[in-house]
């Protein structure tokens, strides 16, 4: 057996073993009966654009507040983590159809996981087949000098559903939301 022919069969054992310990699939559809047909314009997010001090068990939010601008009839939500400068990789969220309300123009994401402490984070909003996005930055709580996690500045119920505790649902590394009748 050559070198090259074992470089390529670690390769793929490597992406296979990747695969298998991601749990969960990649992007799921989520259908409800709501009456937006908008655009991503007006749209919010918690973790807000540039927060900072976000606690590590944060939900995400994404939200179209102003009635004058409503959600698109259908969006992509995607949470990513930046594991090195510009270089992002995907986080496992569970879509909350029982703290989400679609005819309010509300939809709740928990990640599967905590989220890691010190890190910055996006959100990423978009219409599929389609080049229109929106990004939302964030950064978690670090470890301070004295040790432990720093304290956000923001209640943390700000930044879940009230009254939530856990998700029920698959996690996806993105969720396509379908908001027509």
């Amino acid at each position: 057996m050559k070198i090259s022919d074992i470089t390529k069969i670690a390769a793929a054992m490597m992406i296979v073993a990747l695969l298998a310990g991601c749990g969960g699939g990649g992007s799921k559809s989520q259908g409800m009966t709501s009456p937006w047909n908008g655009t991503l314009r007006g749209v919010a997010t918690l973790p807000e654009n540039n927060d900072t001090g976000v606690p590590t068990d944060a939900w995400i939010q994404v939200s179209w507040p102003d009635e004058r601008y409503p959600p698109p009839a259908s969006f992509t939500v995607t949470l990513e983590k930046e594991e090195s400068y510009e270089r992002w990789g995907r986080v496992h969220t569970i879509y909350s159809t029982s703290d989400s309300d679609p005819r309010g123009g509300v939809w709740w994401f928990q990640p599967s996981n905590q989220l890691s402490p010190g890190i910055r984070y996006r959100i990423t909003i978009s219409i599929p087949k389609t080049s229109q996005l929106i990004r939302a930055y964030f950064f978690t709580g670090g470890y301070g000098h004295v040790g432990g996690l720093q304290k956000s500045s923001a209640a943390p119920s700000t930044y879940k559903p009230v009254g939530a505790t856990k998700a029920e649902g698959e996690p996806a590394e993105s969720h396509t939301i379908i908001t027509t009748d």
